[in-house]
Parts: structure tokens; sequence; C-alpha cells
């Protein structure tokens, strides 16, 4: 079974534990402190300020809600976190969200506010290829999965795009997938990062979802400097020689 709640849940520090039952958030929850539960479908409002909060449960930002830390709130999500369209997760300045769960963030899911967002459990935006990102900082864990879609040339629309309007620190491991079977072809690049600025690398690019043809290689040599992949040419063998005695 599940709990409605339609008026003001005002958090002083405590802890609610609904003994895994649901939530429904019709109203406001404001303050800090933590919330145990199965599932979270927040429709309106959660207000995150004056100390840590947890979030013993899986998020469901349905379209039209609001979920604000500020204050120097720090929110932990330990679920999973869906974002979806029309809804708005603000981290003002001094403030931060850290996601221990996956998360999806959904074309047209807003990731306000120029605080910091630790990403710890996973990644992906879009629905299949599509546009992220957040207004502050974000930080890919050394646990961290982020997964990439690539269908097409255009970012965001063509292929996953996240961008970060401060700082981009990478971590953990890139996963990459076609997308609609698309077939790619040398000095084609892929837009997947864009940044204010940028720290960090993955510990690991999987390609193993994302084959390329005979004669076809990754060049990830601007990832790190513009946040892009690229599809290169194999150098023909006398190439190689010619190289190596020049």
């Amino acid at each position: 079974g599940g709990v409605t709640q339609q008026g003001r849940l005002q958090l002083a520090g405590g802890t609610l534990d609904l003994a895994g039952r649901d939530l429904v958030n019709e109203g406001v929850i404001a303050g800090f402190g933590s919330l145990r539960g199965t599932e979270l479908v927040n429709q309106r409002q959660m207000l995150f300020s004056g100390g840590a909060s947890q979030l013993q449960a899986n998020l469901d930002q349905q379209a039209g809600a609001q979920l604000i830390g500020s204050g120097g709130a720090v929110a932990s999500f330990h679920g999973t976190v869906r974002a979806r369209a029309g809804s708005e997760l603000r981290v003002s300045e001094g403030s931060g969200a850290v996601f221990f769960g996956a998360v999806s963030q959904e074309n047209g899911a807003a990731f306000t506010g120029s605080g910091t967002l630790w990403f710890e459990g996973g990644l992906s935006v879009g629905n299949s290829p599509g546009d992220g990102g957040v207004g502050g900082d974000a930080v890919f864990g050394a646990h961290n999965l982020y997964r990439a879609e690539i269908g097409g040339l255009l970012p965001g629309s063509g292929h996953d795009r996240f961008s970060a309007t401060g700082r981009l620190q990478l971590g953990g491991d890139l996963q990459l997938s076609w997308w609609g079977g698309f077939s790619p072809q040398a000095g084609q690049r892929f837009d997947l990062f864009d940044w204010g600025s940028s720290s960090g690398r993955f510990s690991h690019i999987d390609y193993a979802a994302a084959p390329l043809a005979e004669g076809l290689r990754w060049d990830a040599s601007q990832l790190y400097v513009d946040g892009s992949l690229a599809v290169a040419a194999v150098p023909e063998p006398g190439t190689w020689l010619l190289m190596a005695g020049g």
C-alpha cells in the first residue's frame, strides 16, 4: 500500500519511516531529515534546507514537480532517481545533492542552480539520445557509470550530450552504445560533454556496445580537451612503416 501526503510535511532532523510503503507527495515536504520507504512520487514540492537529508527510497519526479536544496543543504539519494520532462531539481549555491543510485534525466527535466551534484551510481540523459546537464558543478564519482547513446551527429538529438555550466569532474566508467541502427563513418565526431571547466578522467571506456566496422577505430584524443569522441580510419600497414621510418 501507499500513503498520499497533501498538506505540509515538516522535517526537523528526525526520520520518517514508511515501513516499506510508497509515498505520493501532492503537497510540500520541507526541512531536513530522513525519509525511508520504497518509492516516493513527487508531484509538487520538496524543499530541503538547514542540514543533511537522506532519501532512502526510489524517487519519481513528475512533470511540474520541484525539488530544491538551498541554505547549505546536502541531500543524499540512496535509490534510483527518475526526473521526468517538466520537473525541476534545483541545487542552489553552497548546497549539494549526492546520488548513490542510478539517475535518469529525461529530455525537458531541468537540473538548475549553481550548487554541486555528485553522481556515484549511474547517469543517463534523454529518452534515447537527449540533452542533459546541470546549472552548476557535476562530479562523476569513481563508481559512476555514464551511459551515452549514439544514433547520429547532432548533439542532444542524434547522440547524448551532458553539459555542466560550471565544473565537470569526470570519473568512473563511460559506456557507449549505438542507437537506431546508426553506422558511423571515418571522420565523424560526437560532442558528448560540454563544460565551463573540467578535470579528471574516466577510469574505463566501454566500447563493447558500439563496435566499429573493419578499418575504423575510436579516437579519444580530444575527449578531455573538448568532450568529444571521433571515429577514425585505421592507417594502412604501409603508413605505419613510413611513420616508423620517418
